[in-house]
Formats: structure tokens, C-alpha cells, sequence
């Protein structure tokens, strides 16, 4: 027993490593910002377990996944998942790791699954429908990807009228994460799919990566 509790000691401890160190890449004013949200709601803000597979297929036709109808006052913040976009570029710059393109059929599919959980109040990859990651992308990409995988964070009490704050301590948090962090900076990944949905102060965003061949892209 003493054995896990000094593990997990030394994984949290790594994890605030990481976390200083990305908060440290921020330029200035995003840094501040960055801050002050740790300070006001860091115990709120959760990546969940990360998601990878390779190559996906499913042998038989499989039945469109059924989204519920959306909620009253949930909505999108398309210049959060612009911004989280262009800072995980900005992370895989700084280390010599090629762009992700964004893709909007996979933000499609990320944003119906951050919508999902705050309609239906859960907090995981796999759905109460019994839809797993791999399940929910889009339809086709199961026979096309080589590898896929998805991000997912909540954030409550979230200040969403400054895209560039909420979009820095989602990636903070994120890259502070082995396993998203893996995700992030994987070299075989090609493109990514951001959805950021809130209610009120309640956030959930989705990140979903792909590596498609070289020139497909399907709608």
C-alpha cells in the first residue's frame, strides 16, 4: 500500500512539474490569466483518462450514433476551439513536431460529444449509451484512420468571455496530463478536432486526433 501511495505521490508531482513548465512556454499576459484560474478554480478543472487505438475497424455496418437533441443554453465557443487549435500547433512547434490540421468532420464529432456531456451530466469517453471513442468518429474515418485518439476536460466556474484564458488552462491542464500530453505531441497525428461546449459556467471540451492518408478528408 505504501508502495502505490509513493507512486501516485510522485506521479502528482511530476504532473505539477509539467504543469509549471508548460504555464512557463505562455507568453506573459496568458501566463497571468493562467494563474488566476488555478488560483480561483484549478480543483474543478479535470482532463479525463486519455484515449488512443490504432487502426480501428469494425467488420459489420454499425448504426448512426444517437445524439439527444440539444439543450437549451448550451452552446459553442468556436474562438475557444480556435485558439486551443493554434496552441497545440504552438506546443508541437516548439518542438519540432509537424502542425495538425483541423478537421471539421472530427470537431464535429467533438463538439456533439462536449455537448453530450453536459446534457447528460457524465464525464467519460464512452457515453450512457455504451458508445466508446472509437464508436462516436465520424462515419467512414473507422476504415480510414491509422490511429486516432481523444482528449477530454471539464472546467467548472470557467470565466468563457476570454477565449484566449479559457483556451490557455485548458491546454495547461491538459499538457500537464502524461497521457494527453502523449496525444498532443504524437508525430503520427495529421489532424485534430476541437469542440468546446458551456452552460452557464460549466465547460466541456473534446479533442479528437486522426492520422488520415495523405490528402483524404471526408465529409
Amino acid at each position: 500500500m505504501t508502495g502505490a501511495v509513493d507512486f501516485q505521490r510522485s506521479q502528482a508531482v511530476i504532473g505539477k512539474m509539467n504543469l509549471l513548465r508548460e504555464i512557463s512556454r505562455l507568453p506573459t499576459a496568458i501566463k497571468l490569466a493562467v494563474w488566476v484560474a488555478i488560483a480561483l478554480s484549478a480543483s474543478s478543472c479535470l482532463p479525463e483518462a486519455s484515449w488512443r487505438q490504432a487502426a480501428p475497424m469494425y467488420p459489420q455496418p454499425r448504426p448512426p450514433v444517437a445524439y439527444p437533441p440539444p439543450s437549451p443554453g448550451i452552446h459553442f465557443l468556436a474562438e475557444v476551439e480556435g485558439e486551443v487549435l493554434r496552441l497545440a500547433n504552438e506546443a508541437r512547434r516548439q518542438r519540432a513536431l509537424p502542425p495538425l490540421a483541423g478537421e471539421q468532420a472530427l470537431a464535429g464529432a467533438a463538439r456533439r460529444h462536449s455537448g453530450d456531456m453536459l446534457a447528460r451530466g457524465f464525464f467519460s469517453h464512452t457515453n450512457p449509451d455504451g458508445w466508446s471513442a472509437s464508436q462516436r468518429l465520424p462515419r467512414g474515418y473507422a476504415q480510414v484512420l491509422k490511429q486516432s485518439g481523444e482528449n477530454i476536460w471539464m472546467g467548472s466556474g470557467q470565466n468563457t468571455y476570454d477565449p484566449r484564458h479559457l483556451a490557455a488552462t485548458i491546454m495547461a491542464t491538459l499538457m500537464a496530463s502524461p497521457g494527453h500530453r502523449q496525444n498532443l505531441l504524437d508525430p503520427q497525428y495529421t489532424h485534430l478536432g476541437v469542440g468546446v461546449a458551456v452552460r452557464g459556467q460549466e465547460v466541456r471540451a473534446t479533442q479528437i486526433f486522426g492520422q488520415l492518408p495523405a490528402g483524404l478528408a471526408l465529409r
